[in-house]
């Protein structure tokens, strides 16, 4: 769960013979695992080659506030992490901007959000870009935790963006089996909202296909939801699943990963079966008149833009 101090997500699960219920958790209080008791995560900024690697990656933040009109209160502006997904187009999750029930939203309304990619140690971010939601709503049988956005200026063509893994086939593997080591990129409140973290070699721990779920043991705090959890395939980092949640989140680091407390993801194969959503991406993606920058080509220069931009005032 990361919709900062808003979205108490609730959900229970069959895994083996015990039930797993999504609790209520307290401000800060998620599921870290470390058996030495240290924190696994890094700051991204402290090592180019993560800046280069996890461009792609920024925090959200909405700049509206949504009202109910049949009744008082509404959901106030969220806060979470996204990653660019074509040239034009970044995804993060729906409960970031929208929170944990189910508003009635206009199609055709505004909903304007603002991205910051990079930084340094100072969170001071190299890019920041202004979009509108323009995509939401199920992936298949999971949870409507799916909100894609349209940036202005396209800023893919410079940092990259991360592909999907591909649908599994008869002939094909799952694209996260249990135990796939992945990284997890992703912003988190008790650590920093304007630098980016990154946790490396934690691993898939189960696969629940009648949710659209992963359950896995990458660190997962407020801010973190929307955080691609990645893996590397053909030299290229793809996207086997988005962090979502946690269950029976704790405050401090647990000294081991635990199925009782897992955190979750929505599994990229679910993504797939949204057919709205893997158009719009699969259409961008094909107008884009540049190769994507993170994707190696031996006859082409690097062409990844890291000049540093200051901020609008």
């Amino acid at each position: 769960m990361t919709r900062r101090a808003r979205r108490r997500p609730h959900a229970s699960i069959i895994l083996a013979a015990a039930t797993l219920t999504a609790a209520t958790c307290a401000p800060l209080a998620a599921n870290v695992f470390a058996a030495d008791g240290r924190d696994p995560r890094r700051f991204a900024d402290a090592d180019p080659a993560d800046v280069d690697a996890h461009a792609p990656v920024g925090s959200v933040s909405a700049d509206f506030t949504l009202r109910n009109v049949t009744t008082f209160g509404g959901v106030a502006p969220g806060e979470g992490t996204a990653f660019m997904v074509s040239p034009c187009y970044a995804l993060t999750a729906y409960h970031v901007l929208f929170g944990g029930g189910a508003p009635t939203l206009n199609p055709m309304g505004n909903y304007p959000v603002t991205l910051r990619f990079g930084g340094d140690a100072a969170g001071r971010p190299a890019l920041v870009v202004k979009g509108r939601v323009r995509v939401w709503g199920s992936a298949g049988r999971a949870a409507p935790d799916v909100a894609l956005i349209l940036l202005d200026g396209c800023p893919g063509r410079r940092i990259g963006w991360f592909d999907l893994a591909p649908a599994p086939t008869p002939t094909s593997p799952a694209s996260a089996p249990i135990d796939t080591p992945v990284t997890m990129p992703g912003f988190a409140a008790d650590r920093s909202m304007r630098r980016l973290s990154v946790q490396t070699d934690c691993r898939i721990r189960a696969v629940l296909p009648a949710r659209g779920w992963l359950l896995h043991d990458c660190a997962s705090r407020e801010g973190a939801s929307g955080a691609p959890l990645l893996v590397r395939r053909g030299g290229q980092r793809i996207v086997v699943g988005i962090n979502a949640g946690e269950f029976d989140p704790r405050p401090g680091i647990e000294p081991a990963y635990t199925p009782a407390r897992a955190n979750w993801a929505i599994d990229a194969a679910e993504l797939r079966t949204a057919a709205r959503l893997v158009a719009v991406i699969a259409r961008d993606q094909q107008r884009a008149r540049t190769p994507n920058p993170l994707v190696p080509n031996p006859l082409a220069p690097n062409t990844l833009d890291r000049t540093p931009r200051a901020p609008p005032p």
